[in-house]
């Protein structure tokens, strides 16, 4: 049974799930990094799998559950004297991507089940022992505490990892199910004692006939905030069985359970290699399926199994990106408005700005300055979070003031992501050859064979995102143009005293400054190559 501060606290938590997003699974598939993962866009969250054993099915006698995560982690186990657990301890790569993925806004779930079998046995035969797994998954994998007296196996080096929640991948039918709807309750209880918010998720195969729908009393029983139905390996409901496909039938099932505010996934296949045959929509049969039910209120987004499948590209857009963006368009840009003194007027223009410093993420920059992290992005086009430190990113869009110098952003649909590329137009007093660039935190002297950059003291002065990376790329394109005059005169004089006297010494000495202006092409090169063609840089250093 669930109590009514069950019910709230499941409200609450499903308050997070709004907006439809993408949940991708990893951990069994693919050399991939998790963290390399979470680089890219197009999912909010990252489901590990699995912990494939219950404590009480640990050889070792400590009461350890198992853990699988195929190649992504070293074979090492706690041991009990000579006896083996099941339980990986030196999951060092994933401890450090699951801090790393956080830190760029996504959510990291730990799913418990997967495949049954016998060196993979989730039995959990009472709610004693459903209880005890739960209080485990919750010291050894929730929030660090300090009266925790157990092994954590993703903390290293005195960093404590965690994850945002726990999954359920219940894929075969117990004949009891009472000691996982203890465990489900007991971690619910768990939450309260921590700040933020945890998730309970379910992953549930579609059949929801008695003889087939295996997390049945599970579900009827215990709060889940979502669900990521499996619509694939089941051909009567499955994705690909267009009269079958049972959405509508999950919808009403729910209605009646305690499970009734969660919001339903779409679970699909992220190759034609992740499930039987004939499973795999294509991109645009799925994104059809996908957008005749994202306005349901149920619905929660789409499911994939799993990231690294997932990662097969069409048109440039991983398979995951490609839905997300069925549920999340991004061919408008929008920035958020702030309220002046005078009603009428319209933002027009960046108005405060943050420099990023060495180790920020977008999360962290966003979360600073009480911004999401796709507020974040929509204030910052082509914003796609591999910062730099110097990086200039606009926190807060407004009204340029009338005496300052700004550079005006579009609001329009018509904005589009190359603009974080190109040259803006900038106000400024210079000559014909100089180029003036308004900074908030640079200063340069001006130069006969350079352009000026102008400093401003002003925090007034409004930016936009596009223009800030156009400073920064003018103030390299300026360094480098330096540079190549340097060498073009160092070779100059080379040919001419070589002529005059080829004295080795001469020769080594133009040598060695030849050099040093090389190493500064080196060293500003690759500022310009992430932004730019790589044959622009390569070009610039030829002989």
């Amino acid at each position: 049974m669930f109590t009514e501060s069950l019910l709230v606290a499941a409200l609450a938590a499903t308050q997070a799930w709004a907006a439809p997003q993408v949940n991708v699974y990893f951990g069994q598939t693919g050399p991939d990094s998790l963290g390399s993962y979470c680089e890219t866009t197009g999912f909010e969250i990252v489901t590990l799998a699995f912990v494939n054993n219950s404590p009480e099915k640990d050889p070792s006698g400590l009461g350890y559950p198992g853990t699988n995560f195929a190649a992504h982690c070293a074979g090492d186990v706690y041991m009990n004297g000579v006896k083996s657990s099941n339980l990986l301890s030196q999951c060092t790569f994933i401890a450090d991507d699951i801090a790393k993925c956080q830190s760029l806004g996504k959510k990291v779930l730990l799913s418990v089940g997967g495949e049954f079998r016998a060196s993979s046995n989730y039995t959990v035969s009472t709610e004693a022992n459903g209880i005890q797994f739960a209080e485990f998954l919750w010291g050894a994998f929730g929030p660090y505490s300090a009266s925790w007296n157990g092994v954590r196996p993703f903390d290293f080096n005195g960093k404590h990892a965690f994850v945002n929640g726990f999954d359920f991948d219940i894929e075969t039918k117990f004949p009891d199910t009472s000691g996982y709807v203890a465990m489900v309750n007991r971690l619910r209880d768990l939450y309260k004692t921590a700040s933020g918010t945890y998730l309970v998720t379910a992953a549930p195969e579609c059949p929801l006939d008695t003889a087939n729908f295996k997390m049945k009393g599970i579900i009827d029983a215990s709060i889940f905030d979502a669900l990521f139905i499996q619509f694939y390996n089941n051909a009567g409901c499955s994705a690909n069985n267009a009269a079958g496909f049972n959405y509508l039938a999950w919808e009403s099932y729910i209605a009646t359970s305690a499970s009734k505010n969660a919001k339903l996934y779409i679970g699909l296949p992220g190759s034609p290699g992740s499930a039987g045959a004939g499973y795999y929509l294509e991109p645009a049969a799925a994104a059809s399926l996908v957008s005749t039910y994202k306005d349901r209120a149920s619905f929660g987004g789409v499911m994939l199994w799993d990231v690294y499948t997932a990662s097969n590209k069409t048109n440039g857009k991983t398979y995951y990106q490609y839905l997300h963006d069925v549920l999340i368009p991004t061919t408008t840009s929008s920035a958020t408005t702030t309220t002046t003194s005078t009603p009428t007027a319209s933002p027009t223009a960046c108005v405060k700005t943050v420099t990023v410093q060495g180790g920020d993420s977008c999360w962290l920059i966003a979360n600073n300055n009480d911004l999401t992290v796709d507020q974040l992005k929509a204030l910052n086009p082509g914003l796609d979070c591999a910062l730099q430190p110097g990086q200039v990113l606009c926190i807060k869009f407004g009204i340029a003031s009338s005496t300052s110098s700004s550079i005006a952003i579009s609001t329009t649909t018509s904005v589009a992501s190359s603009t974080t590329s190109s040259a803006s137009v900038v106000s400024s007093s210079s000559s014909s050859s100089s180029a003036v660039v308004s900074s908030s935190s640079s200063i340069a002297s001006s130069t006969a064979s350079s352009s000026a950059i102008s400093s401003s003291s002003s925090v007034s002065s409004a930016v936009s995102s596009s223009a800030a990376v156009s400073s920064s790329l003018l103030r390299c394109r300026l360094q480098l143009l330096r540079c190549r005059l340097q060498l073009l005169r160092c070779r100059l004089q080379q040919r001419r005293r070589v002529q005059l006297r080829p004295d080795r010494v001469v020769q080594r000495q133009l040598f060695s400054r030849q050099q040093q202006h090389r190493a500064c092409f080196d060293h500003l090169g690759p500022g310009l190559i992430h932004r730019e063609p790589v044959g622009h840089c390569q070009h610039l250093d030829r002989d």
